[in-house]
């Protein structure tokens, strides 16, 4: 791998689960050998108010939203029961590979009632840690990643993240409200957009990642009880898709519902700077507006804890410090996407509503997902 020149504006060397594109732009995102690192972008307005909302799918132990939620009372739970999803699995960067960018795996997973239901993703880089070479097998990029699950009607994110510039790490999320679908013989799917550079500049030729997940079931009564969970959208919106409308068929029975949103921008490249530019994601239902608020993560500084002396950050060791402590639209390297979660109890009557996202200003192209989760 040749060293690249260090610039100030960052790129993106693939991107999407649809296959890598050139890099665009002329920034160097991470370093190789002696020279400097990666740059990358994110923001986030708000974020205390987005971690207050993400109800429910989240921080472990968060409520979800309409609502406090029932005492379940007191349980005789024995330990948890934990499931591997994937052990260890090589997700490749080299087109044409069977396991290039997704990686799927059919498991047998607990049926009844659990108190908590908890997702672990550990990631792990190929990477040669700083000074390098990174080498052959090393992506030391910030790619999106996430795991989905088919659910009737459509695929729903379960959870997203931006992988560390060339470093480990390790994300859990409680999916309690997702139980129904993570039960009995079940398909889940796992990508990371990493790209190896079959010339050796961007990437290592054989670049990849390795990729482990499992879930813990708590046995015991959930906090809030699921009537039905209605995916959205998950995917890619950009100037050409946007604004988005959807139509959603609530079933009888609900007295509660949650909007959960995920939503990251991103393009670098001026004038496509949906990565670092600030827009307002705009949510109605019925015509009532849910929220208008732009995903800026502000926080970013956090994940480049402890540059060294040679300039590298302990979570993203690849990455340029200034550009992994950079504020952008609704994530930051090596942390997951916050969920949002918003009140929808007002529009969970049984029958069809209307709703429409929408991203101000766009640019560039943005990761999307949504669902509604509706209570008895």
């Amino acid at each position: 791998m040749t060293p690249p020149l260090r610039r100030a504006a960052p790129r993106q060397v693939g991107r999407g689960a649809g296959g890598p594109i050139a890099a665009v732009g002329g920034g160097a995102a991470f370093r190789r050998g002696s020279s400097r690192r990666p740059a990358a972008g994110l923001a986030a307005p708000l974020l205390a108010a987005l971690v207050a909302l993400a109800l429910g799918c989240g921080a472990r132990g968060a409520g979800d939203a309409g609502g406090p939620a029932p005492d379940a009372g007191p349980t005789d739970a024995g330990p948890p029961i934990e499931v591997a999803v994937f052990d260890g699995t090589l997700v490749s960067g080299v087109g044409g590979d069977p396991a290039f960018q997704t990686v799927d795996a059919t498991v047998d997973l607990p049926a009844g009632r659990f108190s908590h239901v908890l997702m672990t993703y550990t990631l792990q880089t190929r990477c040669v840690p700083p000074p390098g070479p990174p080498g052959d097998l090393c992506d030391p990029w910030d790619r999106f990643t996430n795991v989905t699950i088919d659910a009737p009607g459509g695929p729903i994110e379960l959870m997203r993240a931006i992988t560390p510039f060339g470093g480990d790490r390790v994300w859990t999320e409680e999916v309690t409200d997702y139980q129904s679908l993570l039960s009995g013989t079940t398909t889940l799917h796992l990508t990371i957009t990493s790209y190896a550079d079959p010339s050796g500049a961007a990437s290592g030729t054989q670049a990849g990642f390795l990729a482990s997940l499992s879930l813990s079931y708590e046995a015991g009564e959930p906090a809030r009880d699921v009537l039905a969970i209605l995916p959205i959208f998950t995917g890619e919106l950009d100037g050409t898709t946007l604004p988005f409308a959807a139509t959603l068929d609530v079933p009888a029975g609900a007295t509660a519902g949650a909007l959960r949103v995920r939503t990251s921008g991103h393009g670098a490249v001026m004038p496509n700077c949906d990565e670092f530019c600030p827009r307002p994601n705009v949510l109605t239902v019925d015509g009532t507006e849910i929220t208008a608020v732009s995903p800026w993560r502000y926080d970013c500084e956090s994940f480049c804890s402890d540059a060294d002396a040679d300039g590298s950050c302990d979570e993203n060791p690849w990455g340029l410090p200034a550009s992994v402590r950079a504020d952008r639209s609704g994530w930051c390297p090596s942390d997951v996407v916050v969920v949002r979660a918003f009140d929808a109890t007002p529009f969970v009557a049984a029958g069809p509503h209307a709703l429409t996202y929408d991203v101000v200003g766009v640019l560039g192209y943005w990761k999307v997902g949504l669902d509604l989760v509706v209570y008895r």
